[in-house]
């Protein structure tokens, strides 16, 4: 059986594949299980009673904080008497505490670092992106849930905090094209140029980029900054890759991210 923690934007429509392609499907999130429509009858009340379910759970919280609580707080998917053999670490958090996590876990749980991109589209799509890295024959079993879930995996060694070092890297890159595109866009109305005919022009020319071409797709593309969506999402990712480089960062790179974090900030909503 396979568990999900953090049935929200990106673990829900994941859940829903894997249990379309035949797969025995649990679930766990902190919002009330009402909340869940047809899925409502699978989501279970802790992480700790997935592990006394599921052989495989896959996390998808917010952020370090919420993995802590989901690992060890009360109710936590960390027992000495669990079922669950593998935990799949699909949310994007700081590889160093990533890397620091295996000795803190039961010897018997296989840790693997797995995080994914492609926005909530691609998630409902089975189109996601994975970047993994842990043990090889474990990853060589799992590949059929991947492969549910996902079309792009790129394996990164056995190293666990690989994955996560790519994801921030990436996630870096692609809040600098939505701050970028969001301001050009408006740019553009001022100087004359409509939405549609500068994403014409970019997306056909070297200004392409993921957030440009796939803005009629993401679900999140027209929002504002606030703190719980997914724009406030990118900022904990940007603050991720910050404490991914904290020993190599020039300060240039220093004022890049707190120019980002600050533009981040800035945007509004779109009608």
């Amino acid at each position: 059986m396979i568990g999900v923690v953090g049935c929200g934007a990106m673990g829900l429509p994941m859940a829903l594949r894997l249990q379309k392609a035949g797969y025995p499907v649990w679930g766990f999130d902190i919002r009330p299980s009402e909340q869940f429509s047809d899925f409502a009858p699978r989501m279970l009340n802790s992480a700790a009673e997935l592990a006394h379910r599921c052989d495989v759970v896959i996390s998808v919280v917010r952020d370090h904080e919420q993995t802590e609580q989901m690992l060890f707080g009360d109710s936590g998917l960390v027992l000495a008497n669990m079922q669950c053999q593998t935990l799949i670490l699909s949310s994007t958090l700081d590889p160093n505490y990533v890397r620091a996590l295996p000795p803190r876990l039961p010897a018997s749980l296989c840790l693997l670092d797995a995080p994914m991109s492609g926005a909530p589209i691609a998630a409902e799509r089975g189109s996601l992106s994975f970047m993994l890295s842990g043990d090889t024959a474990t990853l060589d079993a799992l590949k059929p849930i991947f492969s549910t879930m996902g079309r792009h995996f790129h394996r990164l060694g056995h190293s666990v905090g690989a994955g996560h070092t790519a994801k921030v890297l990436n996630n870096f890159s692609a809040a600098m094209s939505v701050v970028v595109t969001r301001q050009l866009m408006e740019i553009g109305t001022e100087l004359g140029i409509e939405r549609g005919q500068l994403f014409d022009v970019m997306n056909s020319s070297s200004g392409q980029n993921w957030f440009s071409s796939g803005f009629d797709d993401i679900s999140w593309s027209r929002q504002g900054y606030v703190h719980e969506n997914t724009i406030g999402i990118l900022e904990k990712d940007v603050n991720c890759f910050a404490q991914a480089v904290e020993d190599l960062a020039s300060d240039e790179l220093i004022e890049l991210k707190h120019a980002l974090l600050i533009n981040l900030k800035t945007l509004k909503p779109i009608n």
